[in-house]
């Protein structure tokens, strides 16, 4: 069974689906079979698709954004999904929120998975505009993802 990544931000517009969609790239550039997807602690943008500006740095730097909807975080999600990653402490505080101790097992930073000493937040370009550093700092985490899912299969 292939493994399963879930990161979660708080509107789910802009920083979990650019990860997921960086997430699923780099696997298939090293063929690897992997689920990604995305979700928001908050419900402001239930059912839209991505912030304009992420689907345009997404695609200046070759990730498809356009049939993201943004959705929001389950019950369901926790049990379903063996790695549980979030963007900052604001998200892993409402995680910790609606998760059990075991499935809270499960939850960790995307930022302490890079090789920048960043610490353990992957800053929000929703008010800043900032979409290339997300990516880039991404781009780093995501590949130190894949390096520890591999570890473990």
């Amino acid at each position: 069974m292939s493994p399963s990544v879930l990161f979660v931000c708080l509107g789910n517009i802009c920083r979990s689906p650019l990860a997921a969609a960086i997430l699923r790239r780099q696997a298939a550039e090293l063929g690897m079979s992997i689920k990604a997807d995305s979700a928001a602690t908050g419900g402001w943008h239930i059912g839209q698709g991505a912030d304009a500006r992420a689907v345009v740095a997404g695609r200046m730097h070759g990730l498809e954004l356009g049939d993201h909807v943004a959705r929001k975080l389950t019950a369901r999600d926790l049990e379903e999904f063996d790695h549980i990653l979030v963007m900052d402490r604001e998200i892993q505080s409402h995680v910790a929120t609606l998760a059990s101790a075991g499935q809270m097992k499960k939850v960790a930073y995307v930022a302490s998975f890079g090789t920048a000493p960043d610490g353990l937040e992957v800053p929000d370009p929703y008010y800043t505009g900032r979409f290339d550093p997300l990516i880039a700092q991404l781009e780093d985490c995501i590949a130190g993802v894949l390096r520890q899912v591999t570890a473990e299969q």
